[in-house]
């Protein structure tokens, strides 16, 4: 194989785990890899100036981190993995186009060691190639010990064997029945856990010190027209951060905005991914997201939305709005990073001026997780890569990456709790340390088995939504496509791809239109592009699934529909 060097700094791509506890947890013992050192087979790159003489390297990709440029062995976590394991891993993180990298490292057979992604067209190539192992056949065959039998969450495994064909990868921020049952519960958390059933990062936001600044009662903004005025309220109140800057009324995420910006709109606003005769249709058909478009060109019109904002990337975004230079936010949460909720407060569900219901998903079958990590086939020191799996896996690596070393960056109470220090906190997610920054191997049922957090203290941010009476929630299991459905290289994928890159080029159009009059235009000029790209003959496509899925579900979504 070929040893490549870091090229690229970390994504910014944050899922924050939530985690509580308040009372005695019987802890797992520490299983897996022992602290045994491998000889390197090869001639391999250095990737440090503290790589130890003798341990193995091998490639790892990783399309999502919080990683550094080298594997710093001055750093404790990653000593202390390397001295676990014998490994020192030769990291990519590609800043942009990283999944574009790998399908043409897939094109050349050239692929790295480790791959952890979550693209699913990729994920389906690599698969229908047969390039990567199956999980459980590599572990087996090279650390038949591995813990990895005993407290994998065996639905999890089943799901990603139903919907892939195999156990083909390690699956990250695991959350399960299973997993719940292997890892347990902080007594006296069931009811905060079962919110977490219906938590999501996305939403709209305000500012709590100009909320309160301004005497504006957050949870009171139930409608459009209220949300509007409050903006009205900010703006009007020429506000300024601690540092003396000019606060920007309304702040929104430019970079993948349909997922990041689009989404949360999607939710209050009422868009379903079917339409009243129960079949699916894509988002841009459906009138509710039309309005949802239209809300931000109102926005922009009536000077909320700054075209400044919309000249920044994600860092700078990120940065803005820790700083206070945004009193309303309009996205994610967790890219702001750890420390930030107490920041803001979100509202009721708004109820949009065209009185459609709130929406939001609820899984109808197990999930798994967020990234996917692969063996290749083709790997040089698969009996490394085992260790380097079983370790990171482990509970006793996983206290290392996620919370570094004990005593120093976290320590355990008396009831068994773990609790970061105030040093330990600030290397979250820092891109130096490493610590939190191994995403692919994050487990949510361990941090929710370990680590305290004072209920008292947690807030609704991502949960108020989800667990409304006023929402309608629907099963969006029911869209989750089979493995390889929409082939790499078929027409159908051809589509998806040409509309996905039209759609995030044409939303700043959209939103930016000057008239009411124009917008009007506009969207139906951008209707019949979808229209002319064949996304309806996609549509026609996919629905032929999410019919079958329903069906094998005893789901008729015409029934499925708000108010019935």
């Amino acid at each position: 194989m070929k040893k490549t060097s870091v090229i690229a700094a970390a994504a910014a791509v944050v899922v924050v785990i939530a985690a509580v506890g308040a009372a005695f947890v019987a802890m797992r013992p520490a299983s897996g890899a022992g602290a045994e050192t491998a000889a390197a087979t090869g001639e391999t790159e250095a990737v440090s100036s503290g790589t130890a003489e003798g341990n193995v390297t091998f490639d790892w990709f990783l399309t999502a981190s919080a990683l550094p440029e080298i594997w710093d062995l001055e750093q404790p976590i990653f000593r202390e993995i390397t001295a676990a394991t014998g490994c020192t891993p030769a990291v990519t993180i590609p800043a942009e186009d990283a999944d574009t990298k790998l399908n043409l490292m897939i094109t050349n057979n050239d692929l790295p060691d480790l791959m952890t992604l979550n693209n699913d067209d990729l994920i389906y190539e690599l698969i229908e190639a047969d390039l990567v192992w199956d999980l459980g056949e590599f572990m087996e065959t090279y650390l038949p010990d591995s813990h990895i039998f005993t407290d994998y969450p065996e639905d999890i495994k089943n799901e990603v064997i139903r919907r892939y064909g195999g156990w083909y990868f390690y699956s990250s921020h695991m959350v399960s029945d299973d997993a719940a049952e292997i890892w347990g519960y902080p007594e006296g958390t069931e009811d905060y856990y079962e919110a977490q059933k219906y938590s999501d990062q996305f939403s709209i936001f305000i500012n709590a010190a100009y909320a309160q600044q301004l005497g504006i009662d957050v949870k009171s903004i139930d409608t459009e027209e209220k949300l509007l005025e409050v903006m009205q309220q900010f703006a009007d109140a020429d506000l300024k951060n601690e540092a003396g800057a000019d606060v920007y009324t309304l702040a929104i995420p430019m970079e993948a905005l349909e997922e990041m910006n689009m989404r949360p709109l999607k939710y209050q606003f009422g868009t379903l991914p079917y339409d009243e005769e129960g079949n699916f249709r894509s988002e841009y058909y459906a009138p509710q997201y039309r309005h949802a478009v239209e809300f931000l060109n109102q926005c922009y019109r009536l000077g909320y939305l700054d075209q400044n904002i919309m000249t920044l990337d994600g860092t700078s975004y990120n940065t803005l709005c820790n700083s206070g230079r945004a009193a309303v936010m309009i996205g994610g949460i967790a890219g702001l990073g750890v420390g930030h909720d107490s920041e803001w407060e979100t509202p009721e569900p708004v109820l949009s001026s065209t009185g459609d219901m709130p929406v939001f998903p609820v899984r109808g079958n197990t999930g798994i997780g967020w990234l996917r990590t692969f063996v290749s086939k083709d790997c040089e020191n698969p009996e490394a890569i085992a260790r380097f799996i079983d370790y990171m896996s482990s509970r006793e690596g996983m206290l290392i990456h996620m919370y570094g070393i004990e005593g120093e960056d976290y320590t355990w109470d008396e009831n068994g709790m773990l609790h970061r220090t105030e040093s330990g906190g600030e290397k979250v997610e820092d891109g130096v340390s490493g610590m939190y920054g191994f995403y692919a191997f994050h487990h949510t049922n361990f941090s929710r088995s370990v680590e305290y957090v004072d209920l008292s203290a947690v807030s609704d941010l991502q949960t108020s939504l989800g667990t409304s009476d006023k929402v309608f929630k629907y099963n969006t299991s029911l869209f989750d496509l089979p493995a390889g459905y929409v082939e790499a290289g078929s027409d159908y994928a051809f589509i998806k791809n040409e509309v996905d890159s039209y759609v995030e080029s044409e939303l700043p159009k959209l939103m930016m239109a000057e008239s009411e009059e124009a917008f009007d235009a506009m969207y139906e000029e951008f209707i019949q592009s979808l229209n002319d790209m064949d996304l309806p003959k996609y549509d026609e496509y996919v629905n032929i699934a999410v019919q079958e899925a329903a069906a094998e579900a005893g789901v008729d979504l015409k029934e499925e529909q708000p108010g019935k």
